[in-house]
């Protein structure tokens, strides 16, 4: 479909949100659900030692955990946002005729919605771990 020089693959969207969606469901999500389990003891590796060292070594890595954990949902939300952006768009392209600016609008607010909402549940990380 066209419209001043906009061009949109239906097909290639929608194949694009079914990819996301299936890598998410089948990759990011199982994964995330084994890292979980596997992590519930906690960190178990130092446990008979009194050396500072290894104690602190023990906290970094449990926090390490905690921030991989955190990430990993805020991905997952962050992916779901954008795969429902990808489908609602192709169905207002499809179900719609664009020949109106408003119409058009309409579509571009809701991928710059969805955009805003997936860097909002997972922000670019800096080098230090952070979030821009």
């Amino acid at each position: 479909m066209s419209m001043d020089g906009l061009r949109v693959d239906l097909g290639a969207l929608r194949a694009f949100a079914d990819e996301l969606e299936g890598n998410t469901s089948k990759g990011l999500v199982p994964g995330v659900e084994r890292a979980n389990r596997e992590v519930q003891t906690g960190v178990r590796f130092g446990a008979r030692s009194v050396s500072g060292e290894v104690e602190a070594a023990k906290q970094a890595l449990a926090a390490s955990l905690t921030r991989a954990q955190a990430n990993a949902f805020r991905m997952t939300a962050a992916t779901n946002v954008l795969v429902e952006a990808a489908r609602l768009i192709a169905a207002r392209y499809a179900d719609a005729d664009l020949t109106s600016a408003q119409q058009l609008a309409g579509v571009e607010k809701v991928l710059s919605d969805a955009a805003r909402s997936a860097q909002a549940l997972y922000p670019v990380p800096t080098d230090n771990g952070d979030v821009a």
